[in-house]
């Protein structure tokens, strides 16, 4: 049994969450176990209570905005090879790189999995290249969902293994009663209606979605924007 240990989920369904979802409903069991550790901001990771119920475990460590020597303490005792043989580390930026440093000292073999390509403020941004300019990224495999989150994550040392994210396109297939039931739902009427799916942050851009849809509508006044997602903003 190869012992998988993974960060990166937080208490929203974002990317990453339902990447770690859908990763582990498809792992062959027989020969991985996956356990779960995160920064502890008084809320567990979205899906915890799932994810347990399927024999994972969940490990709170200290946040580093709240104590960063008790964060090195925490991952000490965590990342240790008679516990776990890989670290699967996901991350949008390095800006955080304490645990990939004491998973290599500790002798665990650590993955690195960018699902990003960049980040909006500073301070994030000069973590991020400082880091990356001092990871010894030939000791660890290096994974991306896309070339541009390579090349932000890795820059020259180049990337392993380009792992689009996966979709169950079953799950989508169309279907014509749950159309006429969101139409109705909404008073939509027989308006051609424009979609999003996606979190109201910065990183989605939505700003520019409205700017684009203010021209169709211009053009198109029989047209609905319809956007789906959650966030603070």
């Amino acid at each position: 049994m190869i012992r998988v240990l993974h960060y990166g989920m937080g208490p929203r369904p974002g990317g990453i969450e339902t990447y770690l979802r859908d990763l582990w409903r498809h792992a062959d069991r027989e020969r991985y176990h996956f356990d779960y550790f995160y920064s502890d901001t008084g809320q567990e990771p979205y899906f915890a209570d799932l994810l347990r119920a399927e024999g994972s475990d969940f490990f709170p460590i200290t946040a580093r905005r709240e104590n960063p020597l008790r964060n090195r303490r925490d991952l000490r005792h965590l990342l240790v090879p008679e516990r776990f043989d890989i670290l699967h580390f996901h991350c949008n930026t390095m800006s955080y790189a304490a645990p990939v440093r004491v998973a290599l000292v500790a002798g665990l073999r650590v993955m690195v999995h960018s699902h990003n390509a960049g980040a909006q403020r500073r301070l994030t941004r000069v973590l991020h290249r400082v880091n990356r300019s001092t990871i010894p990224w030939r000791r660890i495999t290096k994974l991306a969902v896309s070339e541009p989150a390579g090349a932000w994550m890795f820059g020259e040392a180049g990337t392993d293994v380009l792992a689009p994210n996966g979709i169950d396109v079953e799950r989508f297939a169309f279907d014509p009663a749950a159309r006429a039931r969101v139409r109705a739902e909404f008073d939509l009427a027989d308006l051609a209606v424009v979609g999003h799916v996606g979190g109201f942050l910065p990183a989605k851009n939505h700003l520019f979605l409205l700017r684009a849809f203010a021209l169709l509508a211009t053009a198109r006044p029989d047209v609905a924007l319809l956007l789906v997602g959650g966030g603070h903003s």
